[in-house]
């Protein structure tokens, strides 16, 4: 059953303009007397703060009866008026719409009509690449005029039936290729070291046969994947320049109505990676890749969301690894990241949410905007997903905080959060180089026994060897070299 919390997601997801729709939408279907679940809707699109806390007391101030039932009646329904907005805007929608009126000319024996309007679907499918819907409708087609010959063999049929098995070669191709990129995950796991790596990528390369030349791809999709894997074998071989070649084959394919938003954003992804990595990249190159990517247009508000994520990281690791930022261009950014946060954080799903939040705060960091990082870190903190995070996770949150409180001059608040990472570390029983160094450095800080410059000048000897990255975190500890570096 949709909780208010689901509910509350839900609506802040809505645009403007799908709250005017679905407000016009339920006043031509309710009474003149404004219903509970309207006045709750109205409710919780006029909340400001995330917090379901003060959400769910605000709603129980209303004295609704049976809000249970009236939260998840208002949560289907608002699912239901968005799926009647989608329709206008999105292709296939429709053509799954158009789908269902030759379901209905079918069954009224029209069957000429259905033809016709069956003709026209797959025109427009096979213009958007979408195999999987063409191969349905050619079934279909093929059983209307089975029924218009009286089940007799025509060569239209016989034609159709050979155009239907080249369509699921096609399907199969490039399930194929999405099966070669999910097996590389288990070469990564299974690796024992960066050479036991490149043995295996290479390995793997050698035995495919999808991978022995782009003609073994069957669709613009396929081709597209097969460029993909190409470009993550060179990345796990560390052979960043060809990395660059294949990544930029594989973008000068896209096109937005044949592509899933996800493939595109991979594409990109790996490409910028080939980018920063690859010797003597020119400076000047960011902003034509860069320009690429803001190019491409979507309509759904979470692939938008998405899009902006990728150019705001693509920012950072850009002036973190190649080109120190001005001041300006420090303002700009962080001014860019305030104004996305605001308008497209509830399209964004915990994973990119997660990592968004610490490119952000590893920036601030590197570049001493210590109070900006610790607003976005309040923000990371009451997000309920938190409660989810790993051991490693939750600790990198105390070390950030642990810093924090340094800058921020307050010792004591700085002396507590050493106290719980200290409890937290025992308690969970983690042993880990980088950790124990860093649990160190702040005890040092905190008994003042050496000027607080010659702590930090040898704790930077110590810890820069160390490795900062965990196995079940997606954040890694290169923040505190970084504060590091700038201490010493």
């Amino acid at each position: 059953m949709p909780t208010l919390e689901k509910l509350y997601y839900l609506i802040k997801s809505m645009t403007r303009n799908e709250k005017r729709y679905f407000t016009q939408y339920t006043n031509l279907y309710s009474s003149k007397k404004k219903q509970d679940y309207l006045v709750l809707f109205d409710l919780i699109s006029k909340h400001k703060s995330s917090n379901i806390k003060e959400l769910r007391e605000e709603v129980e101030l209303q004295n609704f009866e049976y809000v249970s039932i009236k939260t998840q009646y208002l949560y289907h329904t608002i699912l239901e008026v968005l799926t009647n907005y989608k329709k206008k805007k999105n292709k296939l929608i429709q053509l799954h719409d158009q789908f269902q009126q030759v379901l209905v000319l079918e069954g009224k024996g029209l069957l000429e009509d259905a033809l016709i309007l069956l003709r026209k679907i797959k025109k427009a499918a096979q213009e958007m690449e979408n195999y999987p819907f063409l191969y349905q409708t050619t079934q279909k087609e093929m059983e209307v005029l089975n029924l218009l010959s009286h089940g007799r063999p025509s060569p239209e049929l016989i034609q159709h039936s050979l155009s239907r098995l080249q369509m699921f070669d096609v399907i199969q191709n490039m399930n194929n290729y999405q099966m070669l990129s999910y097996q590389i995950e288990t070469i990564i796991k299974s690796a024992k070291d960066k050479e036991d790596l490149y043995q295996k990528a290479t390995a793997f390369q050698k035995e495919q046969n999808l991978l022995e030349h782009p003609e073994k791809a069957l669709s613009k999709t396929a081709l597209a994947k097969y460029y993909h894997i190409h470009s993550v074998l060179c990345y796990l071989k560390q052979e960043y320049q060809e990395m660059l070649v294949y990544t930029q084959k594989a973008i000068d394919l896209i096109e937005t109505p044949i592509f899933s938003p996800n493939l595109i954003f991979n594409l990109y992804q790996n490409h910028f990676v080939a980018y920063i990595h690859t010797p003597h990249t020119i400076i000047e190159d960011f902003s034509a890749h860069f320009k690429q990517l803001t190019q491409l247009k979507f309509k759904e508000e979470q692939y938008i969301a998405i899009q902006q994520t990728l150019m705001i990281g693509f920012q950072i690791e850009y002036f973190l690894r190649l080109k120190p930022p001005s001041l300006l261009e420090v303002e700009e950014l962080l001014n860019q990241c305030e104004s996305f946060y605001k308008k497209y954080s509830t399209y964004l799903y915990w994973v990119r949410k997660k990592l968004l939040f610490f490119d952000i705060m590893d920036f601030c960091i590197t570049f001493q905007e210590y109070q900006i990082a610790s607003n976005w870190l309040q923000r990371l903190t009451i997000l309920p997903q938190t409660r989810e995070l790993s051991n490693m996770e939750k600790l990198t949150l105390k070390f950030l905080q642990t810093i924090l409180h340094y800058e921020s001059k307050v010792p004591s608040l700085f002396e507590s959060e050493i106290r719980s990472i200290n409890y937290f570390i025992s308690r969970r029983k983690i042993k880990h180089p980088f950790v124990e160094n860093t649990q160190k450095l702040f005890q040092e800080l905190v008994k003042k026994k050496q000027p607080a410059s010659l702590i930090f000048e040898k704790y930077k000897t110590i810890l820069t060897p160390l490795n900062t990255r965990f196995p079940d975190s997606l954040w890694q500890f290169n923040f505190v070299l970084k504060w590091l570096n700038h201490k010493a």
